[in-house]
Parts: structure tokens; C-alpha cells; sequence
């Protein structure tokens, strides 16, 4: 596992991440996807954010602006596809630690951390969605929401969201606008 955390970061108050340029890319969350993240961050003073798969940093960048500077964001992707832009945020801004590897194997070695948030935009097959999200509850708060992309588009990810609640998670589903579907879990 490959983090940024290593490097000296520029201390002080961190300024306001610049948005990704916008690339097109067929698996990048939509817009409103990030906007509305964003906002539960903001809302529920959520401090400590994790993300599973960060593909350019679309969403990312949304869910820095939107924490306190006392908050941090561990994102994870299993390849580094970060923009220039992006990557300049990762290595100024001490709040955030990109970590380039598996989001199973990431998740555990996290073991110990507690996140308030947990967006999970990874593999959408079952056989990975399960493990994942197994990982995933070692290292949940207790009042951790847990943010699905794709949760309508996907059969693996719909059938997890199905799982969940059959464990006492409460669920919400979003359409989005390229009806990929967004579900909010928490136990």
C-alpha cells in the first residue's frame, strides 16, 4: 500500500480545493452526487471521512471543501488516475492521505480508525461488495453513514444495499441523474 502521507504537507489553514477539470469519464460520480456528499458532511459536522475508489478526484475534491479544518479524508483507489489538479491537493493539503491499493485490504490495515463517513464507489460485482463491506464495519463509527454510488445501475451493489438491511441498516435510495442511483446506509 502506497500512501502520500510520507511527504511534508504545507501547514496552516488549507485553502479551498479547485474542482478537477472535468474529464468525462464514464465511472466519475455525477456532479450531484458530490454536491449532495458534500453537504451531509457539512450538516452533520462530519469530521472523518473515508472514500473508496477515487478514479480523478471529482468527488473528492467536494468532500474536502466541505470539511472542517480540524477534519481529515483517507481516499483509496486501486490505480492512481488522479488529475494534475488533484494531485496538487493531495500533497499541500494535510487533511487528506491518498492511498493507492485494494479497498479490502486498505480497510483493514485501518483497523483501529473510526470514519464518520464512508463512500464506497468501487468494484459493483457481489463477490467484492460483500468482503468490502464486511472490511468496512471494523472500521465504522457508531453513527457512520455509509454512501453507495450505483447502488440502481448495479445488480451486485443493489443486492448489498439488500443485505445491509437485512443486518438492521437503514437505507435511502437517490436516483441521480444518469440513473446510476446513490444509497445512504446506517445502522
Amino acid at each position: 500500500m502506497q500512501t502520500q502521507s510520507d511527504k511534508p504537507k504545507k501547514a496552516g489553514r488549507p485553502k479551498k480545493a479547485t474542482a478537477p477539470i472535468e474529464t468525462g469519464h464514464p465511472w466519475e460520480s455525477e456532479t450531484e452526487v458530490a454536491d449532495l456528499i458534500a453537504t451531509i458532511i457539512k450538516i452533520s459536522g462530519i469530521k472523518k471521512v473515508l472514500e473508496l475508489g477515487t478514479l480523478t478526484g471529482k468527488t473528492t475534491t467536494a468532500m474536502i471543501n466541505a470539511l472542517p479544518s480540524d477534519g481529515s479524508l483517507t481516499t483509496v483507489d486501486i490505480t492512481d488516475n488522479r488529475t494534475d489538479e488533484f494531485k496538487d491537493i493531495c500533497d499541500n493539503d494535510s487533511r487528506v492521505n491518498y492511498v493507492i491499493g485494494d479497498s479490502i485490504k486498505t480497510c483493514q490495515s485501518l483497523k483501529g480508525e473510526k470514519f464518520e463517513l464512508i463512500f464506497v464507489d468501487t468494484v459493483h460485482e457481489w463477490s467484492y461488495a460483500l468482503p468490502e463491506f464486511k472490511a468496512i464495519e471494523q472500521i465504522m463509527s457508531k453513527n457512520c453513514i455509509l454512501v453507495y454510488h450505483d447502488s440502481i445501475k448495479f445488480e451486485g451493489i443493489a443486492r448489498l444495499v439488500k443485505y445491509a438491511q437485512s443486518y438492521k441498516y437503514n437505507a435511502v435510495t437517490l436516483n441521480t441523474p444518469n440513473v446510476n442511483g446513490l444509497t445512504l446506509l446506517q445502522k
